[in-house]
C-alpha cells in the first residue's frame, strides 16, 4: 500500500451517544495503515466527519470491552476510491477544569494523559483519538480562546473565538473530539500544554471551529425560565422543571448585566423551583438563573432569563368638565426606572389623530388646559417614558366645556307687592338658551318659573308674604347641549339668614372661621356668640370679627366641641339668629412619615410625630397599593410612633400610614408612606 506525506486534515466530527446532544470533532489524518480494530472508551454511537479527501466513521458497541470500547474504523480515500482502510486506535478522556481567572495554564505546566498506548501498531503508523471535557467550576462563563495539543513534537491549535460557541457557562461543560495519526508510538503522549483565557481575539491566522456546549452529567433541566416584561406595578414569575437522581434542590440567582457576577436571590421563592420578582424598576434588565442541584451534589444551570420593567400608570388622568374660560387639569401618576419623561398629547375626538399637546406641563405629570367652547369634547393622554425609553400610554380622558355664568344672581330683601329682579351673565358655545326654575326652600325640588323673563337672563318676580325663603336659579344651555345651573338666588320678606355657617373641623393650631349672610331692612348687624357645649349658657364672644358677618377662632384642644352662632339685627329692631355650629378640633402631625428604600432582609423604619389634647395614642396602618383598603398593622411598633417593618420581596410597593387618636377621640391620619423593596 503506497505511504502519503503526514498531513492533519481538519474536520468536524459528529458524535451522537445514547442520552447526549450532537457534537462535533476535527478529524486529522495521515497515510493509510492496515486493518486493526478501534478501541473506544465509552458507550454505543457513531462518530462521523470529513476532510479535504478523507471520510472517517467510528462505529462503537453498545457495551465496554476490558474497559474500553471496541468499535472498526473505516477510512475512504477519495483519492483511491479502491482503498478500504482500517486502523488502530485508541480512546482517552482528558479532563480539564478551570475557574474565574482571567489566564490558567492547565495543572501549572501540562498534563500528560498516562496509559495512552496503540494495540498492535503496524507499519510504524498509530492513531489516537482524544476527548477533552473542559469543565468550568467558577461563576463567571470562560472564553477558552485557544488550546495547544502537542502530539508527536507538534501541536493543533484549537482556536475559539467570542461569537461562536466559545463560552463555557458556569457548571457545565465543553466537550472536544481529536482523531490523529502520528508516525513515532515514542510520542504517543498528548499534553495539553496550555488553554489561555483571553477574552476575543481578532487573529485571522487561525483556523475557526465550532463545538457544541454540552452540559455535564447530573440533573437535567427539561424546562427553562423565560425572559418577562411586566410594569411596574405587577410580579414577574419565572419556573424552571428538571429532573434527576434523589432529592432536587434550587437556588435562583441574579445579576445586574452579563459583565456583572451571579449571586444568590433573596427573593420570594428563590429555593424552590418557581421565583417571584417585584416589579421594582431597578430590576429592569436584571438577569436570573437557577441552579438545580440533585441528590449527588451535582448541578444544572438554566438558561438565563431577563426582566424588563416597563413604567405603569398608577393614576389615570380622569374626564374633566369646566366652564368656558376656566382651566382644566389633568394629572398622572407613574412608576419606572431612573426618571420618568412625560408628554401630553391631545386629539379632537375619538376618531382623530393624537399630536403632543403644547398646553401648561405639557411635558410634566400635570396638564393645565385654558379652556374654550371650542375644546369641548377633546381627549387628552400621557405618554409616559422610563430611564430604558419604554413607553407607557395613559388611558384618555374627555374635556367637556359647558356654558360660564360669569355673573350670579343676588339674593334680594323685598316687600310684600314689590317686585323682585334676578339676572345673570354668561358666556358659551353658539347661542344661549336659558330656563329659571325655582323652589320653596333648600329642601324643596327644582322646578321652572312661569314668571316674567324666565328663558332669558332677567327673570322679574312679584314679591308676596308667601314667598319668604323661596330660591330662584337659571339653567344656562350651549350649543352643545352642555348645561350649567346659576347658584341659587332668595327672596327675603323680612329679616332672615340667606347663607348659615357650617360646622367645621380645625387641626389644633390652625385658624377656623365662620360666616353668615343675612338679609333684612336697613343696616345689620351681627354679634357671635360661643358657649361649652349644648347644656352651657351663651355668652358673647370676643374674638376677631366677632361683630361683623365673619368670626375666626384660632383652635386650641381645648376648643374641641365648642359651639357658635351670630345674632343679627336689622333696622326695624328684627332679630334672627343663625343655626348652631360646632367645631371639631383633631390632633396635629406635625412629622409626616417618609418613603422609604431597602434591601430584602432589611428593616425599614417608618416615623411619625404629632401634638394634641391629653395622651395621644397611635395606630399604624397598611394595604398593597393605593386600590387596596387599610388595615390595622401587626409589625413591631405598630401603636407607637415609629413603625419597624421587615422588607420581603412581596411587601414592594406597600403603602403605611398612622393613625393618631387624642383625648377627645378624635383622629388624624399622616400622608402614607411607600415601602420600595429592592
Amino acid at each position: 500500500m503506497k505511504k502519503r506525506g503526514l498531513r492533519i486534515l481538519s474536520s468536524r466530527l459528529t458524535a451522537v451517544v445514547a442520552v447526549m446532544a450532537v457534537v462535533f470533532w476535527i478529524c486529522m489524518l495521515s497515510r493509510p495503515v492496515s486493518a486493526s480494530p478501534l478501541m473506544y472508551d465509552g458507550t454505543g454511537g457513531v462518530f462521523t466527519g470529513s476532510g479535504p479527501s478523507q471520510t472517517v466513521t467510528f462505529t462503537t458497541p453498545d457495551k465496554a470491552y476490558n474497559g474500553w470500547g471496541q468499535a472498526n474504523t473505516t477510512i475512504n480515500d477519495e483519492d483511491n476510491y479502491e482503498n478500504i482502510l482500517v486502523m488502530p486506535v485508541r480512546f482517552q478522556v482528558t479532563k480539564v477544569t478551570v475557574g474565574d481567572a482571567a489566564y490558567q495554564q492547565a495543572y501549572s505546566d501540562s498534563l500528560k494523559v498516562n496509559n495512552l498506548y496503540i494495540d498492535e501498531p503496524i507499519s510504524g503508523q498509530h492513531g489516537v483519538l482524544m476527548m477533552f471535557k473542559l469543565t468550568n467550576t467558577g461563576t463567571m462563563a470562560v472564553s477558552p480562546n485557544y488550546m495547544n495539543l502537542i502530539i508527536g513534537g507538534s501541536y493543533t491549535i484549537w482556536y475559539y473565538k467570542t461569537g461562536y460557541t466559545a463560552y463555557v457557562q458556569p457548571g457545565k461543560t465543553m466537550t472536544y473530539y481529536l482523531y490523529a495519526n502520528v508516525s513515532d508510538a515514542a510520542q504517543m503522549i498528548p499534553q495539553l500544554s496550555m488553554m489561555i483565557n483571553t477574552g476575543s481575539s481578532t487573529s485571522s491566522n487561525y483556523t475557526y471551529f465550532d463545538f457544541p456546549l454540552e452540559i455535564s452529567s447530573g440533573p437535567e433541566i427539561t424546562q427553562h425560565p423565560c425572559d418577562t416584561t411586566i410594569t411596574a406595578a405587577e410580579t414577574a414569575t419565572y419556573s424552571v422543571k428538571a429532573t434527576g437522581e434523589g432529592t432536587l434542590t434550587y437556588q435562583w440567582q441574579s445579576r445586574q448585566d452579563y459583565a456583572s457576577a451571579w449571586a444568590n436571590s433573596g427573593l420570594t421563592g428563590a429555593r424552590t423551583n418557581t421565583l417571584t420578582v417585584p416589579g421594582t424598576p431597578g430590576l429592569s434588565g436584571w438577569e436570573f438563573r437557577c441552579v438545580v442541584t440533585d441528590g449527588n451534589g451535582k448541578k444544572a444551570y438554566s438558561e438565563t432569563a431577563f426582566l424588563t420593567v416597563m413604567p405603569a400608570i398608577t393614576s389615570q388622568p380622569q374626564n374633566n368638565t369646566v366652564e368656558v374660560g376656566q382651566t382644566a387639569r389633568f394629572s398622572v401618576t407613574a412608576a419606572g426606572k431612573a426618571k420618568l419623561t412625560y408628554q401630553w398629547q391631545s386629539r379632537k375626538d375619538a376618531n382623530s389623530a393624537w399630536s403632543n399637546s403644547g398646553q401648561t406641563g405639557s411635558k410634566t405629570a400635570n396638564l393645565s388646559v385654558s379652556t374654550t367652547a371650542g375644546l369641548n369634547g377633546w381627549q387628552f393622554r400621557c405618554v409616559v417614558t422610563d430611564g430604558n425609553a419604554h413607553l407607557v400610554y395613559s388611558n384618555p380622558a374627555t374635556l367637556t366645556v359647558k356654558p360660564a355664568i360669569t355673573t350670579q344672581p343676588k339674593s334680594v330683601y323685598a316687600a310684600a307687592g314689590s317686585t323682585a329682579k334676578f339676572s345673570i351673565v354668561a358666556s358659551g358655545k353658539a347661542t344661549l338658551k336659558y330656563q329659571w326654575q325655582s323652589r320653596k326652600n333648600a329642601s324643596s325640588e327644582w322646578a321652572n318659573s312661569g314668571q316674567a323673563g324666565a328663558k332669558t337672563p332677567n327673570l322679574s318676580v312679584t314679591v308676596s308674604a308667601g314667598l319668604h325663603g323661596w330660591q330662584f336659579r337659571c339653567i344656562v344651555t350651549d350649543g352643545n347641549g352642555n348645561q350649567t345651573a346659576s347658584s341659587p338666588a332668595t327672596i327675603m320678606t323680612r329679616l332672615g339668614v340667606d347663607v348659615q355657617p357650617q360646622n367645621k373641623s380645625v387641626i389644633v393650631g390652625d385658624t377656623v372661621s365662620y360666616t353668615v349672610k343675612a338679609l333684612g331692612k336697613g343696616t345689620l348687624t351681627y354679634q357671635w356668640q360661643s358657649r361649652k357645649d349644648a347644656n352651657a349658657a351663651w355668652s358673647n364672644s370676643g374674638v376677631t370679627g366677632a361683630k361683623t358677618a365673619t368670626m375666626s377662632v384660632t383652635a386650641t384642644a381645648g376648643y374641641h366641641g365648642y359651639q357658635f352662632r351670630c345674632i343679627v339685627k336689622d333696622s326695624a329692631g328684627s332679630v334672627v339668629a343663625s343655626n348652631i355650629v360646632t367645631v371639631t378640633v383633631l390632633p396635629k402631625i406635625t412629622t409626616q412619615p417618609t418613603s422609604q428604600s431597602v434591601k430584602v432582609g432589611t428593616t425599614a423604619n417608618f416615623t411619625v410625630a404629632a401634638t394634641g389634647k391629653a395622651t395621644l395614642k397611635y395606630q399604624w396602618q397598611s394595604r398593597k397599593n393605593a386600590s387596596s383598603e387599610w388595615a390595622n398593622s401587626g409589625q413591631p411598633g405598630a401603636k407607637t410612633r415609629t413603625l419597624s417593618v421587615t422588607a420581603t420581596a412581596g411587601l414592594n410597593g406597600w403603602q403605611f400610614r398612622c393613625v393618631i387618636t387624642d383625648g377627645n377621640a378624635q383622629k388624624s391620619y399622616s400622608e402614607p408612606a411607600t415601602l420600595t423593596v429592592k
